[in-house]
């Protein structure tokens, strides 16, 4: 159960990153995205 939802939270945080960052400061910020989104 805890696993599926830290993979579900981490896998909408990806999608959410590409809607809201451009593909070239992605790579640049590639580490911090998912971390700072699945914090808060």
């Amino acid at each position: 159960m805890i696993k599926k939802k830290l993979f579900t939270m981490i896998v909408a945080s990806f999608f959410s990153s590409f809607g809201f960052i451009s593909q070239s400061e992605m790579k640049h910020e590639m580490q911090s995205p998912i971390l700072m989104k699945v914090n808060k």
